[in-house]
């Protein structure tokens, strides 16, 4: 729950649906204190309201195991199609369905969250472009079941963000981030939370620092390039096979496997 509640808050100001064909590097690091961070790069494409995201090898197992692939990602379309070029394999999936099994994890706000935003004046500059600091605390409490077992969390995400104006970012993956979060929390929690998403600092963050519960979460945007992109790179690949997207979640619903993913959830999501 931390990270994801940490990625909400990194994610929500890379802004601006962009239309011209633009290409950038983006960064990920979460550190959790364990002394090992875990980085992820990622290499974004976007152009005419389509995303293709590759994923650049890295040094865990998981990363290995991904090494080629990439994600489709389209304003038109809430599908997400995952491209396995090792295996000749694609996965399509909702970008809002749970990757947990079937009623095992809700979550609700209790009450509407507190939002504060401080300019701290200019920042350095980032990818070659100019920025300006703020400082963004939000603050909630979150009904969280898992299973059978309901607890409360209070939500306290403090993020630090360099923005840049003048410069447009695709922002599907925040859209699709957001509308998964919102699911179930109804009409007038999603009024609330957009209200809170319009008052984000102004402009494109290019660099955010987030800390929820001790998790510090990072994303940088580097190497931004405004040049022609061949469309074909968006299309799907042909002579793959498109495997059964509820294969997987059909596996993990049987009652061993629920009760062992409940057991970590609720270690992860309602410890003391």
């Amino acid at each position: 729950m931390v990270r994801m509640l940490g990625a909400l808050a990194l994610l929500v100001a890379f802004q601006a649906g962009a239309q011209a064909p633009v290409s950038y590097t983006m960064t990920i690091t979460t550190d959790s204190g364990t002394g090992r961070p875990e980085v992820s790069v990622e290499h974004v494409k976007a152009a005419n309201g389509m995303v293709r995201l590759e994923m650049v090898p890295g040094d865990s197992a998981v990363r290995a195991l991904m090494a080629g692939s990439y994600m489709l990602l389209a304003e038109s379309s809430d599908t997400i199609v995952t491209v396995l070029p090792s295996s000749h394999m694609m996965v399509s999936r909702s970008s809002t369905a749970s990757p947990f099994p079937p009623g095992l994890v809700a979550m609700h706000r209790t009450g509407a969250p507190g939002l504060e935003v401080e300019d701290l004046g200019d920042g350095p500059v980032i990818a070659g472009l100019p920025t300006h600091h703020y400082r963004v605390t939000i603050d909630g409490d979150v009904e969280v079941t898992v299973d059978t077992t309901h607890c409360n969390r209070h939500v306290h995400v403090v993020t630090d963000t360099w923005n840049a104006t003048g410069v447009e970012l695709p922002d599907l993956l925040t859209k699709r981030f957001v509308a998964g979060v919102m699911q179930g929390v109804g009409a007038q929690r999603a009024a609330e939370s957009a209200a809170l998403l319009a008052q984000q600092p102004p402009g494109v963050a290019l660099r955010k620092e987030s800390v929820a519960e001790g998790v510090t979460s990072r994303v940088e945007v580097s190497d931004i390039r405004h040049e022609a992109i061949d469309p074909s790179v968006f299309a799907l690949p042909t002579g793959y096979t498109m495997m059964d997207p509820t294969v997987m979640t059909r596996m993990m619903d049987n009652p061993a496997m629920r009760a062992n993913i409940a057991s970590v959830l609720k270690a992860r999501m309602c410890r003391p």
